[in-house]
Order: C-alpha cells, then structure tokens, then sequence
C-alpha cells in the first residue's frame, strides 16, 4: 500500500470522486518508490528515493533515452486486414 497522506496541504486536494488527486508531485513519487516503475513526471524525480532514481533499469540514462523510440500502433485498415487474415487462419478457411 502506498502512503500518500504525509505531503500535507499539496496532496490532500481530492477529485470529484472524492479519491487523493494523483497529479501532485509527492504523490506521484511515492507510487514510483512503492511499485519501482517510473514515471514519465519530470518535477517527481528529486522525490523519487535515491535508490530507485539512480538504478539505470528503472530510468536509463540519457545515451540510452537517445536511443528509444514510441512504437506506434498499426493504421486501422492494417489491423482489419490482419485480424481478418488471422480469422481465416484459425478456422481454416
């Protein structure tokens, strides 16, 4: 379970659920530090322990960032003909 009641005034703005607003940054960090996965939150990396902010397999550094790339999904016709060429296949027509 993640602690986010000790941030005072700033974390205990509340949604209109009623549920802690997720957006502040200490929030946000105590997620990160309770599930070790990052975030894409620039203002909560000094909140993050230094443990985890420092471990290169939660956030790579930047000579590695450099290198990655957002996989986009495919155009809908393209997953239409490929769903359809995959129907055909599993029931052998």
């Amino acid at each position: 379970m993640v602690d986010i009641g000790r941030h005072g005034a700033e974390s205990e703005r509340r949604t209109a659920s009623g549920q802690r607003a997720a957006i502040y940054p200490a929030v946000i960090a105590d997620v990160t530090n309770a599930v070790r996965y990052p975030n894409a939150s620039l203002p909560t990396t000094a909140l993050v322990k230094p443990e985890i902010r420092n471990d290169r397999a939660v956030y790579p550094p930047e000579e590695i960032r450099r290198r990655l790339y957002v996989d986009l999904p495919a155009p809908v016709a393209s997953e239409r003909a490929r769903t359809r060429a995959w129907t055909r296949l599993k029931s052998g027509r």
